[in-house]
């Protein structure tokens, strides 16, 4: 009976350090904040963005292919990327302000590895807005316009480009 409790003890302990060292060991990197905020919608044109991880992270590895932002009207920004080993976090600086009202997708990709050589799973994706200086905000009365019956869709476009919907 002894026997069988020591081996239960035995078994108990063993299993108790393989789980709790691996995890430790293979224990995967994750994002813990972003600036600018995920769909913040005032991000200044000259923003710099930063990414804080929980784990400390391979400088090497966060770099111009692994640390991207895309504006939608001006394209991939390229810049200064610096990484902060104390605080875990990682700047991207770019060389060029992003454009008013623009959206920008940040993405993080798996190439980026901790210390430990433990990729960042499968990425991480956020986006943001760029501040407006803002608009009159003055909008002319509309008129009711016949739909016909049952009227399925509705599509506001601008048909001449000359701004005007």
């Amino acid at each position: 009976m002894l026997q069988k409790f020591y081996s239960t003890i035995s078994f108990i302990l063993f299993f108790s350090v393989a789980v709790v060292g691996s995890t430790a060991l293979w224990a995967q990197p994750s994002v813990i904040y972003v600036y600018p905020a995920h769909y913040a919608n005032d991000a200044p044109a000259n923003t710099a963005i930063s990414v804080t991880f929980d784990s400390t992270m391979t400088p090497a590895t966060i770099n111009a292919n692994s640390f991207l932002a895309h504006g939608n009207m001006s394209g991939l920004h390229v810049g200064t990327i610096n990484y902060n080993a104390p605080t875990r976090t990682a700047t991207l600086t770019p060389s060029e302000e992003f454009l008013p009202g623009e959206h920008v997708e940040v993405i993080l990709t798996s190439s980026i590895t901790s210390d430990k050589g433990t990729p960042l799973p499968s990425g991480y994706v956020w986006h943001f807005y760029v501040s407006t200086n803002g608009g009159s905000g003055s909008f002319s009365p509309s008129s009711p316009h016949a739909v016909g019956i049952k009227p399925q869709n509705l599509t506001a476009a601008d048909l001449d480009n000359d701004q005007d919907v």
